[in-house]
């Protein structure tokens, strides 16, 4: 599966990842085509 536009932007991927996830760090780099986000969990 393709994880393309999964989420709009960084604050709509933390909204849902803190559903399952306690700890969270995420990170956007944005470039002129695309926005790639980063993120890494734990419980």
């Amino acid at each position: 599966k393709a994880h393309e536009n999964e989420w709009t932007n960084e604050e709509e991927m933390r909204s849902q990842l803190q559903l399952f996830f306690s700890h969270m760090e995420t990170q956007a780099l944005i470039s002129y085509d695309r926005t790639n986000l980063f993120w890494c969990c734990r419980k």
